[in-house]
């Protein structure tokens, strides 16, 4: 990530037609310009498995996985500098037809929410479009900025009755689409289904463009908003404990110096073991107190260059499969 941008946030959108395979490839395509949030749809793993996930440089922050059917999903990776707050969504979502996570980030200006939306196909289009106004209107507050990514299923590019109804709720929250070029290229259509909305206050204040990385049918959304500061933290804290030889021994001999006599003439036993816990608790937090640390993120270089030109290959070779007939 540019850390000299501080007046800017990046927001990457892709429906990356399954998650687990692609995260090295992911970040090499976009090492030169990460951004602060990264928002995938149909990411197609189970809770354990999206958890398991490790992006460099990257945090899971929300996640949606289905629970009866198999694939779809959403979730948000967020920078690791980046602060931020997980919304549960959980209630509000269902498979196939809206798919839904969110995290709120602090700028100095205002509160972020930043929402990730898968809808299928053949999802309930009505049940979208109401769970969707549930979901707006329970996190609506005089001082938030929606942006809100997703593959919608519904395609900007031709004026059609669920674009109209689409546009016509967002519009009572101030958001506009921001996608007017194809993010699904086939030999013989075109679509505009995958979209990012964000408040009509950033109309003059943004750039968009599209991704090309042939790591899915649907090509990836990169958007800028300027004069956005989002909250950032330089380092890693940890808070630890600290063990060693000296503070082992100091340990054992306060425990040995310790009276047990009353503990253990209690006759309830409940009441033993808390008095017990209580004590021990104490000689161990004043023998091991708590420290914080700062860790650095140490960067990985093991993306050679030609990894990088064989990447460069393979994105130019599916540009050209995507208007060639040749089978």
């Amino acid at each position: 990530m540019d850390t000299d941008a501080f007046n800017l946030l990046k927001i990457y959108h892709q429906n990356i037609c399954g998650l687990k395979y692609k995260t090295d490839e992911l970040i090499s395509t976009l090492e030169s310009n990460l951004p602060h949030v990264m928002c995938l749809t149909e990411h197609h793993l189970n809770h354990n498995e999206l958890n398991n996930i490790s992006i460099s440089h990257y945090k899971l922050g929300a996640q949606y996985c289905r629970e009866k059917y198999s694939k779809g999903g959403t979730c948000i990776f967020l920078h690791e500098t980046l602060e931020y707050d997980t919304i549960n969504l959980k209630k509000l979502s269902s498979d196939l037809d809206i798919e839904a996570c969110a995290i709120t980030i602090h700028s100095a200006q205002s509160k972020i929410c930043i929402l990730s939306i898968y809808r299928a196909p053949s999802g309930n289009f009505s049940h979208f479009i109401k769970t969707l106004n549930d979901i707006l209107q329970f996190l609506y507050k005089p001082n938030i900025e929606f942006f809100i990514c997703g593959d919608f299923n519904i395609n900007y590019l031709k004026d059609t009755l669920r674009k109209n109804q689409l546009n016509s709720l967002l519009t009572t929250y101030n958001l506009f689409s921001t996608v007017d070029f194809p993010t699904r290229i086939q030999k013989k259509s075109s679509t505009a289904i995958d979209n990012i909305f964000i408040d009509i206050s950033k109309k003059e204040e943004y750039r968009i463009y599209s991704l090309i990385n042939g790591l899915s049918d649907h090509d990836a959304q990169l958007i800028t908003i300027y004069n956005i500061v989002p909250y950032l933290q330089e380092n890693n804290i940890l808070t630890i404990r600290k063990f060693n030889e000296n503070s082992l021994n100091e340990f054992k001999n306060k425990l040995s110096l310790e009276t047990w006599e009353d503990i253990f003439n209690e006759d309830d036993i409940n009441n033993m073991f808390n008095a017990f816990l209580n004590r021990f608790l104490i000689i161990y937090y004043s023998t091991f107190p708590k420290k914080t640390i700062n860790i650095k993120t140490k960067k990985t270089n093991w993306i050679t260059s030609d990894i990088r030109n064989l990447c460069k290959l393979k994105r130019e070779l599916y540009k050209i499969s995507r208007v060639s007939n040749d089978p």
